[in-house]
């Protein structure tokens, strides 16, 4: 996400409605998110008489800025007078209401990935405004869109766009492309970003650097705006682990692996992504040493021969040990194994 939230409010349980308190939730995409309660959730009678400790796995809360929905919340301080409460939250939902148990479905999410707009420029739909647009400067809001089947009932859309940006005075032209994963039926939220970090696996090889999510958002049919004549956005904060460098330099083709055009452009990356989803868990595996903020495996070199020792295991199980005779088996018999993770590209 593109920095820290906060929100003020009034918070309760999904169960007990009438008991709200006041408080503040905060949410980092490094830290996670926080919520401190000017109160307490459960009374000082519960403890006396040991009631059940509630269920604070999700709680919600109304601020100036709409509904929230904290989930995979874990109580962390509480004062023994019920005065102040503390939790960890794992997700913050804007914009919409969960109760206990109840699934979290959509049929779209939309997200930004920092650098793809730079890789997707070798191989992107070249969009050019009609003159008269230029002359007069009309606003353009021309949109072409390459769609990607992915496994059955969903599908990802790139969606480049061409529009004029004004900036102190000075007027742009920008293309812009964002993913959107469309589903034929429902899925939970868990589900769909799968799909979203497959895409983001597929950037950070082929750029060759790690990107991230800037925002990410989705939608449901049931969830529309007070009035109900558009669909509700409903944002979505977590803590990922991918965090982009934000030192990095511009991206260019000479830093990347290979260009959106030299993957063979759409139909490339439908193969490269079904590749990883076919090998999801290793594909997360030897990405991780380059996710995280503090990675075990510092030098690019090591993370790929890693990624290699790891593919030759799973798929040969030998009993070499040590990496100098594990190395020039792992050249020969991944060959054909890595031509096909980077899709015959």
């Amino acid at each position: 996400m593109a920095g820290e939230v906060q929100f003020d409010g009034e918070f309760w349980l999904p169960d007990n409605p009438d008991n709200k308190i006041s408080g503040v939730v905060t949410f980092s995409p490094t830290a996670g998110g926080t919520l401190s309660l000017i109160g307490s959730f459960a009374d000082i009678s519960d403890r006396i008489n040991q009631r059940p400790t509630p269920n604070y796995q999700r709680i919600v809360g109304e601020t100036a800025h709409g509904g929230l929905t904290l989930d995979d919340c874990r109580r962390t301080f509480e004062n023994p007078f019920g005065r102040r409460q503390r939790f960890a939250v794992g997700k913050l939902l804007v914009n919409a209401y969960y109760g206990h148990g109840e699934p979290v479905d959509l049929d779209r999410l939309v997200t930004r990935i920092s650098d793809l707009v730079l890789w997707l420029l070798d191989g992107a739909p070249k969009m050019v405004p009609a003159p008269e647009a230029l002359a007069d400067s009309i606003p353009i809001a021309d949109q072409q869109t390459e769609v990607i089947p992915l496994d059955a009932g969903a599908r990802l859309n790139l969606i480049h766009r061409l529009s004029f940006t004004v900036d102190v005075g000075r007027t742009e032209l920008r293309q812009t492309a964002t993913p959107r994963f469309e589903f034929d039926a429902p899925v939970e939220l868990d589900s769909a970003l799968e799909h979203a970090f497959d895409l983001l696996a597929a950037v950070t090889i082929a750029a060759d650097r790690v990107v991230a999510f800037d925002d990410v958002h989705y939608s449901h049919p049931a969830l529309t705006k007070p009035d109900g004549s558009t669909r509700q956005l409903v944002d979505v904060h977590e803590q990922w682990r991918v965090q982009a460098d934000p030192h990095r330099k511009q991206l260019t083709d000479d830093r990347m692996a290979f260009t959106y055009a030299q993957l063979g452009g759409v139909d490339g990356l439908r193969r490269f992504l079904g590749v990883i989803r076919d090998h999801r868990a290793l594909v997360r595996q030897v990405l991780r040493p380059r996710y995280d903020t503090a990675p075990t495996v510092q030098d690019s070199f090591f993370t790929r021969v890693a990624a290699l020792e790891g593919l030759d295991k799973q798929q040969h199980q030998d009993g070499y040990i040590l990496v100098k005779w594990r190395a020039p088996k792992i050249s020969d018999s991944t060959k054909a194994d890595c031509i096909m993770l980077l899709a015959d590209r």
